[in-house]
């Protein structure tokens, strides 16, 4: 993993979220961009107020990131990693999508205190997994900064990526050293049989030299199953695959990826997949040959 975008109020979830990042990097040198985006102008007001008003945000905003970035060197014991800043006068989502778009991010990192009326990090976390195009990971603020030692992701026959997009996961659990659990849900004993239909192949061939486990459980439907895995097991991150959806899946919040980032209880990744079912085959196809 080579470049974060992590997005940032200058709040303590903010700080939080990239001592999180600093300790699940390990030794590996990484670029950081921190993006403050914010409303320019009020609507309601003359040109000429409107201006000093951009100016007072902007200066603010100016002194806060530089703050914010002093404190992140000096979290960097290791002094590996670089940062830089970005002050955008958009909405924080259509910054995001807009940066998604124009640079080559491996992930995108947001903190989260779960409140749906949050100005920045409520909605913000959702509307990051449901509509920005790339790889995201919702830090929560109450977490323990634990060592990654078990990541789940959550796999069933709708999941199936391109593994080149499990790159940066791939860099994550390496880094860490951590296991990967691959959780499939049963709906009863008849359907056991259709695990043999998952891609898990793909994913053991992928992360070789990981420890990966395939853990089944019987539940209702995916958010079930992984409701009843976190009831009773220890996990580090939460990891889904979250696919392009149509216009109204994504008005009606029909996403169990956008329920998840809603309120996580532990660090939650949001893989963001283009891949088709033939891309899916294809690369299927040449493991088999090897």
């Amino acid at each position: 993993m080579k470049k974060v975008l992590l997005t940032t109020d200058f709040s303590a979830v903010s700080e939080k979220a990239v001592r999180y990042m600093l300790n699940l990097l390990g030794n590996h040198a990484c670029e950081f961009t921190f993006l403050h985006a914010y409303y320019s102008f009020p609507s309601d007001s003359s040109a000429e107020a409107s201006f000093s008003y951009f100016e007072t945000i902007y200066s603010h905003s100016k002194a806060s990131m530089r703050q914010f970035i002093a404190s992140a060197e000096q979290a960097d014991q290791r002094q590996i990693h670089t940062f830089k800043r970005l002050l955008l006068p958009a909405s924080p989502a259509g910054a995001l999508r807009f940066l998604s778009y124009q640079n080559d991010f491996d992930l995108i990192v947001a903190g989260t205190r779960g409140q749906r009326d949050d100005i920045f990090f409520g909605n913000m976390a959702t509307d990051i997994v449901r509509n920005v195009p790339g790889n995201a990971l919702i830090v929560p603020e109450r977490m323990n900064m634990a060592p990654l030692r078990n990541v789940v992701m959550a796999v069933d026959a709708q999941s199936t990526c391109s593994v080149g997009e499990l790159t940066a996961l791939k860099s994550i659990l390496k880094a860490n050293n951590a296991t990967l659990t691959l959780l499939t849900t049963i709906k009863n004993k008849a359907s056991e049989k259709d695990l043999s239909m998952l891609p898990t192949y793909d994913y053991h061939y992928f992360f070789k030299g990981i420890e990966v486990v395939d853990y089944p459980v019987y539940a209702r439907n995916l958010e079930d199953g992984i409701s009843k895995y976190l009831n009773f097991h220890e996990a580090d991150m939460l990891v889904t695959v979250t696919r392009q959806r149509s216009f109204f899946e994504g008005l009606f919040n029909r996403s169990l990826t956008s329920k998840l980032a809603q309120n996580p209880t532990v660090p939650f990744m949001s893989i963001y997949s283009k891949a088709t079912a033939a891309v899916v085959t294809n690369e299927a196809s040449i493991f088999n040959q090897r």
